[in-house]
């Protein structure tokens, strides 16, 4: 799998994105894409075929089908949202971990999601439902 610097265009597009929805930039990052995934890094790396994601860099999210930057899970640590926050409480929290939608007010669109103790998770409300799209690897179920 070929990792490819993103150009400035591609990056400014997400930056427009993270600031429209959730009021910050991560422009000191460098950006790396795989296929349709989104990498960031803190360091310029000069051997990208060397690469192993996962233990260089965060994922920040995918490109969709519909060419729209979905962010991913554990963006959510990353990104130091101002707004479209969504505070739930601790048994919501495991509900949505366990992989259950939450119904609660708010406009449709990408929001985090946050305890008392800190942002744990993206989610998109849609028509009433903030939905949950936690994968069903990553769900914990029965813990706690």
């Amino acid at each position: 799998m070929k990792f490819e610097y993103m150009n400035t265009n591609e990056v400014k597009k997400i930056n427009d994105f993270l600031e429209q929805r959730f009021g910050t930039r991560l422009e000191q990052y460098y950006y790396l894409k795989q296929r349709d995934r989104i990498w960031v890094f803190s360091g310029e790396h000069e051997k990208l075929e060397k690469l192993r994601p996962g233990f260089t860099g965060f994922r920040l999210g995918i490109i969709d089908k519909r060419r729209s930057f979905k962010p991913s899970q554990e963006s959510s640590t990353l990104i130091k949202a101002r707004k479209n926050v969504l505070e739930v409480s601790e048994k919501e929290a495991r509900n949505w971990l366990a992989g259950k939608d939450l119904k609660k007010q708010g406009v449709d669109g990408w929001f985090l999601l946050r305890t008392k103790t800190g942002f744990f998770g993206v989610g998109k409300r849609v028509q009433g439902f903030f939905r949950n799209i936690v994968p069903k690897r990553s769900r914990v179920i029965g813990f706690f």
